[in-house]
């Protein structure tokens, strides 16, 4: 399998975080572990950033970090561990990774690791977006709902980290109080996780209908 990055400038500078530091208690299984296609749903999500020219993507592990660590460093991804999991939020766990972007203050894509399916074209779409507008943070809009990953500018991260209040990440965008930039998309994946046994299926029959769709556009791209 290829995790290789291709080429593109319009990703130069920017990284992600990916949060896998959950406790999983609904899922009753390692989330970033659980197989999609031909890897697995975090390892999806990492060949799509590479693939996209992303530049450097740091994951902050929690339970089973040594098999998290086993399967993602092989890919180049940067791992880093909260070892207060079981007592921490997914944005205290993020605070970590996102503290290894402080010193070159790069732009980053935030996800949690259960939501692998947005295309390379969505983060394109949003880091062009970013450019054009000089937005500190963007959020992409599929059908009405907004979803993962989000870019976030480097230059707030000064003050994301210093955040001590409540609910998260969205009290940390809150207390910004920057406007609020949803980047419309018509890519569903970014609407889907795998939080729950039943999104999970779903999550599944997502990604085989969009294969199929891909192989039946090819087909009829070479009649």
């Amino acid at each position: 399998m290829n995790f290789g990055k291709k080429d593109d400038k319009q990703m130069a500078g920017t990284a992600a975080v990916i949060a896998a530091a959950g406790l999983a208690s609904r899922m009753g299984a390692l989330k970033p572990l659980l197989p999609l296609g031909d890897t697995t749903v975090i390892g999806y999500a990492v060949r799509t950033l590479k693939q996209a020219g992303v530049s450097r993507i740091i994951t902050v592990t929690g339970r089973d970090a040594r098999r998290l660590w086993m399967h993602l460093i092989p890919m180049g991804v940067e791992c880093v561990h909260n070892p207060d999991f079981e007592t921490t939020d997914m944005f205290r766990s993020a605070c970590l990774g996102m503290e290894r972007l402080k010193e070159s203050g790069e732009r980053f894509f935030f996800l949690p690791a259960d939501c692998p399916l947005f295309t390379g074209q969505t983060l394109r779409t949003m880091a062009a977006y970013m450019d054009r507008t000089g937005c500190g943070m963007a959020q992409p809009l599929c059908g009405g709902r907004k979803g993962h990953p989000i870019l976030i500018s480097g230059a707030l991260l000064p003050a994301i980290l210093s955040y001590q209040g409540t609910d998260g990440m969205r009290g940390a965008v809150r207390a910004l109080d920057i406007p609020s930039f949803c980047v419309p998309v018509s890519d569903e994946g970014v609407t889907m996780d795998a939080d729950t046994p039943e999104d999970y299926h779903r999550l599944l029959n997502f990604y085989e209908n969009r294969l199929r769709d891909a192989a039946a556009a090819s087909e009829k791209r070479n009649l």
